[in-house]
C-alpha cells in the first residue's frame, strides 16, 4: 500500500504494488483512476512500467503510463473529460508549460501554457479552468492582460483572464449548500469578503485564519444556486 490506496466503505486495499513516491492529485473516470505526483515508477516488488513518470493510470488491475514526451517535475492537478486528461503542475517541454492535455495517444500544450505552476484544474463543457501561481502566459505565447492566478481555456485552446484581484482560490469541499474555499493573497493583500464579489453565494462565516501562511484564510460560503460553484471575481 505505497502512496495510494482505495477505501471500499469497509476497509482499505492496495492498488497493486502502489507507487514509489508521493501523490499530489487524483481523478476518476469510469473504472479508471488517474494519479499524478512525484513518483517515477511502481512501488517495491511491482512489475516495472516503462514511461511511468509522475502521471499514471490504474484500470483496476494494473498500472500503465500516459506517454513520456513531456518533462513532469511534479503533477499537482488532474481533471478528466471524456477521453482527454488535463494535467497541471511543474511541467515543461514541447511548448507545454504549467498545463498539458493527453488525448489518449499524445501530449499537447494549451495555447503555449502558463508562466509557472498550476495547482488546480476544472473542466466544464468545452472550458478548462486553471488556478495557480502564474501571473501570465509562458514567454513563448502572446501575453493576456489581467491573467493573474486563474485562467480559462476554450476547446480551441485560446486562453482568457478571469479577474481575481491577486488572490489564489482553492476549492476545498462542497457539502450540500456549503462550500469551503481556501483564499491566499500572494502579495500580502488584505483578505476580506467585502473586497470581492462572490457569485451565487454569500459568506456564511467570517474568514478563519489559515495555517503557516499568515495571508491565507478559509472562507465558509453558503451557495445560493447549487448548480453553479462560487468563483471569486
Amino acid at each position: 500500500m505505497n502512496y495510494v490506496t482505495k477505501w471500499n466503505g469497509t476497509s482499505w486495499s492496495a492498488l497493486g504494488s502502489g507507487l514509489n513516491y508521493g501523490v499530489g492529485a487524483l481523478a476518476v473516470s469510469g473504472t479508471d483512476l488517474y494519479v499524478g505526483g512525484w513518483f517515477s515508477g511502481v512501488g517495491a516488488g511491482g512489475t516495472a512500467v516503462s514511461g511511468l513518470y509522475h502521471v499514471a493510470k490504474w484500470n483496476g488491475t494494473a498500472w500503465s503510463a500516459l506517454g513520456g514526451s513531456i518533462s513532469l517535475n511534479g503533477v499537482r492537478a488532474l481533471a478528466v473529460s471524456g477521453t482527454e486528461v488535463y494535467v497541471g503542475g511543474d511541467i515543461s517541454g514541447l511548448a507545454i508549460l504549467g498545463i498539458a492535455k493527453w488525448n489518449g495517444s499524445t501530449w499537447s500544450g494549451l495555447d503555449g501554457g502558463l508562466n509557472t505552476t498550476v495547482f488546480s484544474i476544472a473542466v466544464s463543457g468545452t472550458n478548462i479552468y486553471a488556478g495557480g501561481n502564474f501571473t501570465n502566459v509562458s514567454t513563448t505565447a502572446t501575453p493576456v492582460p489581467g491573467l493573474n492566478y486563474v485562467a480559462k481555456f476554450t476547446s480551441a485552446e485560446n486562453k482568457s483572464a478571469i479577474s481575481c484581484k491577486n488572490v489564489v482560490v482553492k476549492l476545498i469541499s462542497i457539502s450540500g449548500k456549503t462550500a469551503t474555499l481556501e483564499v491566499y493573497a500572494p502579495k500580502g493583500a488584505a483578505i476580506s469578503p467585502s473586497l470581492y464579489t462572490i457569485k451565487n453565494a454569500k459568506v456564511k462565516s467570517a474568514p478563519i485564519a489559515g495555517g503557516a501562511v499568515a495571508n491565507t484564510k478559509t472562507w465558509i460560503l453558503e451557495i445560493i444556486d447549487t448548480t453553479v460553484k462560487p468563483p471569486l471575481k
